[in-house]
């Protein structure tokens, strides 16, 4: 890890349930549920807090987003053939989530000039320790959010990848 960086970890908790948790310094701090075990719609909890995240679309995929809680807003991403799709991030600029390395295990959420705020690291085949998150801006809720919003669309694209190979 670089200075000045924090991870978070991702656990799965089961094998046949799709649930994720997300942990710091082993305290949980929000929970990715998909509905159904491999349903496309899932129920992020960061506190008080929920959304439900929702893909849509074969060729042409988009994600729903819709708040739990006031503001009672809905945001959607259209996502290009790459499984990338871009929103607006916490600061007011606009992010990408990208893949950064050639194997697609390591994707982040970048700006324009390709700055990140935040990796995120698939390890698919441990259930224990699912993947890692790493960031170093103060953790705000905004900010939690982006990156467990990463987290559907990298898990997304494990799904579109593993039903295309088999």
């Amino acid at each position: 890890m670089k200075p000045g960086e924090q991870e978070i970890v991702v656990v799965k908790k089961s094998a046949f349930k799709r649930e994720y948790e997300f942990l710091l310094n082993d305290r949980l701090i929000a929970n990715l549920n998909y509905i159904k075990s491999y349903g496309r719609k899932a129920k992020l909890k960061i506190g008080n807090k929920e959304w439900i995240f929702l893909k849509k679309g074969f060729w042409k995929q988009i994600i729903e987003i819709e708040a739990g809680q006031s503001p009672y807003e809905k945001k959607r991403i259209e996502l290009d053939w790459r499984h990338r799709g871009k929103i607006e991030g916490p600061d007011g600029k606009l992010y990408q989530l990208r893949q950064t390395n050639c194997w697609k295990s390591i994707w982040s959420w970048q700006d324009d000039r390709k700055n990140s705020i935040g990796d995120l690291k698939s390890n698919m085949l441990s259930r224990k320790k699912r993947g890692t998150i790493r960031y170093s801006q103060p953790l705000k809720d905004e900010l939690l959010w982006l990156l467990a919003l990463g987290w559907f669309m990298l898990v997304g694209y494990e799904d579109n990848a593993a039903m295309a190979a088999g």
